[in-house]
């Protein structure tokens, strides 16, 4: 079985680049990527693909830093030790946020707030002094508030 091609005046075959088929030339088109396609197999090219991207200016006029974080509220730190009445030593877990001369509370075992004033805190960094003993028992684990008000 051979090829069923035949002369045709002004006309020529051509190897489809899509389908490797050969076809009359009249039936062939170029498509944007250089590939000669049947004219059924032709595609447009994509509009997307001439968007050209517009020069996005970000920078900001007079800009300033932002200013640090203070943070406003109480400060809550757990005592490390039990104290018994009486007490005016608290061993707390850490002394960060804590400030002298500030308003404090105690949580007690009876569920009881004690509120009273953070005289100073201990150099080596394990308790805090309070200005009036405490009036009942509290355990490990209980609650230090500093108000960051002063007393």
């Amino acid at each position: 079985m051979g090829r069923h091609y035949h002369f045709k005046a002004g006309s020529f075959y051509r190897v489809d680049d899509r389908t490797g088929f050969p076809q009359r030339s009249e039936v062939t088109r170029k498509q944007w990527n250089n590939l000669i396609v049947d004219e059924a197999r032709w595609e447009p090219r994509q509009p997307q693909d001439l968007v050209r991207g517009v020069k996005d200016l970000q920078t900001v006029p007079d800009a300033r830093p932002l200013a640090p974080n203070h943070f406003i509220g109480p400060v809550y730190v757990q005592m490390s030790a039990s104290a018994n009445v009486g007490a005016t030593h608290v061993y707390v877990q850490y002394l960060t946020g804590l400030t002298v001369g500030n308003k404090i509370g105690v949580m007690m075992n009876n569920g009881v707030e004690f509120p009273t004033k953070l005289l100073s805190i201990d150099g080596s960094g394990e308790f805090i002094v309070l200005a009036a003993p405490l009036p009942y028992m509290a355990a490990s684990g209980n609650l230090v508030c500093d108000y960051g008000i002063p007393a």
